[in-house]
């Protein structure tokens, strides 16, 4: 019975974390464009450092997502694989997300 009051409680600590966190907050980040992956394969059959993949990212100052030339290997979470997924995830009914000022 423990077990499960101990569960219960956990389960509604996570939620109200996630719950409460701003789910915009990766938008409001300046991208990273990551580094070569070694062994990725790209367009030639082998990522080289000049090489790069078409990503988008939220520019929070525009308020629009934009181009940027990923390189394959860890940037952070403001990089998007479509432009339809990055308008998706930072802007909100057609507007810039709200201002997190």
């Amino acid at each position: 019975m423990k077990f499960y009051i101990a569960l219960f409680f956990m389960t509604a600590l996570i939620a109200s974390i996630n719950c409460g966190s701003d789910p915009y907050s990766n938008c409001d980040i300046p991208p990273d464009v990551g580094f070569p992956c070694s062994g990725s394969m790209g367009p030639s059959g082998s990522m080289g450092p000049s090489d790069s993949i078409v990503y988008y990212y939220y520019n929070f100052i525009t308020g629009f997502c934009e181009v940027l030339d990923y390189h394959g290997c860890g940037g952070n979470e403001n990089i998007f694989p479509s432009q339809l997924e990055c308008e998706t995830h930072c802007i909100v009914q057609g507007a810039a997300r709200p201002s997190a000022a």
